[in-house]
């Protein structure tokens, strides 16, 4: 455990073609070297078919990639078949205890958050748990947002430390983005598909 361990909570937003898998992509891949472990949610298998990494279906095949030193990318569509919550659950579940038995930094990544924490349902307790006291645990993660800003469940905008914004146009998220302090007009003008975005420390 490290209780001096500072969180690095990564939210990535913006619009569809804006940038956003690209980004997140680049961020997981360069990443790589500084964790220990890099543990994604890979429910379409694009960061496996990307980044040319192994897919693991099975809780088997998770502990012996781990056991590697691979990067875990867990598709749930075998063990869950159509339950992209439950398998979120499950994995979600098994990393924070795994992230417990061994030291040093872990990211977690994982695309299309609205679907896994919907905005108008309560927060898992597990995701909370990680965000919260993940953080002795040396747990960060890299999350992309889908459909706006607004989509955002409040607890997981209360736990970014850093946003990470993409052009976007429509009202409601502007207004969102706003409210954690993003210059809208900035982001206006942001071009799309050419890796422009604005960054914002929170916290």
């Amino acid at each position: 455990m490290n209780w001096h361990h500072v969180a690095n909570h990564v939210v990535i937003t913006g619009l569809s073609g804006s940038g956003k898998s690209t980004e997140y992509l680049r961020r997981l891949k360069e990443l790589r070297r500084k964790y220990k472990a890099v543990f994604v949610y890979d429910p379409r298998r694009e960061v496996a078919i990307k980044l040319k990494w192994e897919t693991q279906w099975t809780l088997e095949e998770m502990v012996a990639a781990l056991k590697a030193g691979k990067p875990i990318c867990f598709c749930y569509q075998k063990l869950f078949p159509g339950e992209i919550k439950t398998g979120a659950q499950f994995f979600l579940t098994w990393v924070y205890h795994v992230c417990q038995t061994f030291d040093g930094p872990k990211l977690v990544g994982a695309d299309e958050i609205q679907k896994l924490i919907p905005r108008d349902e309560p927060c898992p307790q597990i995701f909370i748990d990680i965000a919260d006291d993940g953080r002795k645990d040396e747990i960060d993660y890299i999350l992309v947002v889908n459909k706006g800003y607004n989509w955002l469940h409040n607890e997981v905008r209360a736990q970014t430390t850093e946003l990470v914004v993409f052009r976007t146009e429509d009202k409601l998220p502007l207004q969102w983005l706003k409210a954690d302090g993003i210059d809208i007009e900035r982001v206006r003008k942001l071009r799309m598909r050419c890796g422009d975005y604005v960054v914002k420390k929170i916290g």
